[in-house]
């Protein structure tokens, strides 16, 4: 779902977050701690695309993570 999600972005925008909400599941803090670090990776380059793209992945990626 990551490399679907932010990796090859193919997921519609306007899906990115219904998509991540799945993604960052509660209860599953191991599988996903890898998927944190990513997160971090990806902030530096989240901007290319645009200013839509970055705020809708910011927004939805980050607020997921930190919900669960």
């Amino acid at each position: 779902m990551w490399q679907t999600l932010v990796t090859e972005r193919t997921v519609p925008l306007a899906s990115v977050h219904s998509v991540a909400a799945l993604f960052w599941t509660a209860g599953q803090d191991e599988l996903l701690r890898p998927y944190a670090e990513a997160y971090l990776d990806l902030v530096p380059t989240i901007h290319r695309g645009g200013a839509t793209p970055a705020t809708t992945f910011t927004r939805s990626l980050f607020h997921c993570s930190v919900s669960t």
